[in-house]
């Protein structure tokens, strides 16, 4: 997904954090086995792969 994103970003300037969820409990519970796991301002976006879509209206 983040190969993908980084496709899709270009030359956007824009910030993606890796997060590791494992050891979280909050978000173990949050986001279970739906990874990876993309959220823009810890709003849920797209699970599993990358939905262009909805990226680029959080982009617009």
């Amino acid at each position: 997904m983040l190969t993908e994103l980084a496709a899709l970003l270009g030359p956007l300037a824009a910030t993606v954090r890796v997060v590791d969820i494992e050891g979280d409990p909050d978000l173990e519970r949050r986001f279970g086995h739906r990874i990876p796991v993309l959220a823009f301002d810890d709003e849920f976006v797209c699970a599993y792969r990358l939905d262009t879509e909805r990226v680029s209206a959080y982009l617009a």
